[in-house]
């Protein structure tokens, strides 16, 4: 009984990790926090988003954070592979307007 209990609470942990970097994992074309890892300085994160050509949308200076737009798949893997984390900034000042929305923030 109990190796039955482990192991379906282990799948359970595994399921609820996957659908939570699932939703902080952002998407191309989105604002994203990048968050250094470690010893990381803010001055490594924006010469990741230079060497990315990804637009910076605002700077933290406090904890080191880097609000970008996300240009590629790619430039994510190449920023985890640096020490930095993206995670997904969606929110309506982070987003694109759409066509036939008002914008909330706007009167």
């Amino acid at each position: 009984m109990w190796p039955e209990r482990a192991f379906f609470a282990g799948h359970g942990c595994a399921a609820l990790l996957a659908l939570g970097a699932a939703l902080a994992w952002p998407r191309v074309g989105e604002a994203a926090v990048l968050v250094p890892l470690g010893t990381g300085r803010m001055s490594e994160t924006l010469a990741w988003a230079e060497a990315e050509r990804a637009p910076v949308l605002g700077i933290d200076t406090g904890r080191a954070r880097v609000i970008a737009r996300i240009p590629s798949n790619h430039s994510l893997w190449r920023a985890l592979a640096r020490g930095i984390v993206p995670v997904a900034a969606r929110s309506p000042g982070c987003g694109t307007q759409r066509k036939g929305r008002k914008n909330p923030w706007k009167n």
